[in-house]
C-alpha cells in the first residue's frame, strides 16, 4: 500500500508504503474493490508503515540530500524550477518503487491480516 499526504503550507510531501500479507489469499485485486481501506491506516496494520526517503534511510541523516521537500526559492522561476525537481524525484521514486518495497522487507515482517483489515 502506498499513501500520500500533501498538507497545505508544508513544504514536504510524505509517502508511506506498508505491505500486507492478505489471509485468505486473493486470486485477484479486484477483491479488494469494495473494501473498506480504512483499517489499513489504523494499528496494528500501520505498526510497519515507512516514511520513503526518511525511514528507509541507511547512515547518518545528515547525508540524505534527496528529501520529498519543496526546497528554498526566491523567484517565480526558482519556484518553478524546485517544483519540477520534487516532481522528477517523485516520479523517479514510484518507478522505482520495487527498491522501496525491498528495503520495507529488510527492515519488516508483513503483517498478516483479513480482506478487511483485521489482522
Amino acid at each position: 500500500m502506498i499513501k500520500t499526504h500533501v498538507n497545505k503550507g508544508d513544504r514536504w510531501i510524505q509517502i508511506f508504503s506498508n505491505v500486507f500479507t492478505v489471509h485468505p489469499d486473493l486470486q485477484s485485486v479486484r477483491q479488494l474493490k469494495d473494501v473498506d481501506g480504512m483499517q489499513f491506516h489504523l494499528h496494528p496494520n500501520s505498526i510497519t508503515e515507512m516514511r520513503l526517503r526518511s525511514d528507509d534511510f541507511k547512515g547518518i541523516t545528515l547525508f540524505n540530500f534527496k528529501k520529498h521537500k519543496l526546497h528554498s526559492f526566491f523567484t517565480e522561476s526558482g519556484f518553478q524550477k524546485r517544483v519540477d525537481e520534487l516532481g522528477d524525484l517523485i516520479e523517479d521514486d514510484m518507478n522505482n518503487i520495487d527498491s522501496f518495497v525491498k528495503r520495507w522487507h529488510e527492515l519488516h515482517k508483513p503483517v498478516v491480516t483479513t480482506w478487511d483489515g483485521k489482522a
